[in-house]
C-alpha cells in the first residue's frame, strides 16, 4: 500500500518534472518515485564503494591492484560454479 507525502517544489522544477513525466507517458508521481529511488540506490552503492575503499587501504591494498583482486575473485566463483 502506498503512502502519501506532500513535498515542497519551486515551480520552476516541479514544471520540468510534468514535463518530463508527458514526455515519458508517466505520472509525475512515477516519475519522481523513481527518481528518488535511483538516487537511494547510488547512494547505497556509493557508501559500499566507500567501505570497500576503507577495507582496501586497511589491508594494505593499493588501488591499482583492486580492478585485478576483484576478477581474480570473481573468476575463482565462476569456477566453483557460484
Amino acid at each position: 500500500m502506498a503512502a502519501t507525502n506532500n513535498v515542497s517544489l519551486p515551480e520552476p522544477l516541479l514544471a520540468r518534472i510534468r514535463s518530463a513525466a508527458e514526455a515519458e507517458h508517466q505520472t509525475v508521481n512515477d516519475l519522481v518515485r523513481e527518481a528518488v529511488e535511483r538516487h537511494l540506490r547510488q547512494m547505497r552503492l556509493q557508501k559500499l564503494y566507500s567501505y570497500g575503499e576503507n577495507q582496501a587501504r586497511e589491508v594494505g591494498i593499493p588501488e591499482s591492484r583492486v580492478d585485478a583482486i576483484v576478477k581474480e575473485g570473481r573468476d575463482e566463483r565462476s569456477k566453483l560454479g557460484r
